[in-house]
């Protein structure tokens, strides 16, 4: 979980970084706003949980919520945007398709 935790901090530096150095402001679509907020609250809800319930929970919301945001990637005019989404989405799309198959293999899905 460290690892997927500081994968995901390193890519939201990034998106912060991008957006001062554009000058822009960076926000959530509302969509996209609200999936974010249901991620916190599972995120709070998993944390009460312990042992194989927890793990089977913990597979299932990383399920939802990643095959959720799975969405096609608006054109990016930016060539520093483009270039980020390039390096970001195959950890993205890589760390999906490890969870699917975990809780396949576990028999969670």
């Amino acid at each position: 979980m460290n690892r997927v935790h500081n994968d995901q901090t390193g890519v939201r530096q990034m998106a912060a970084d991008l957006s001062a150095k554009l000058t822009i402001h960076r926000s959530l679509p509302g969509q996209r706003a609200e999936a974010s907020a249901k991620h916190a609250e599972g995120l709070t809800s998993l944390a009460k949980l312990t042992g194989l319930a927890s793990d089977k929970a913990s597979l299932q919301h990383e399920l939802a919520f990643h095959s959720a945001a799975e969405t096609p990637v608006p054109v990016a005019y930016s060539t520093d945007l483009r270039a980020r989404m390039g390096h970001v989405l195959p950890g993205f799309e890589h760390h999906l398709a490890s969870t699917k198959r975990v809780a396949k293999t576990l028999g969670y899905r």
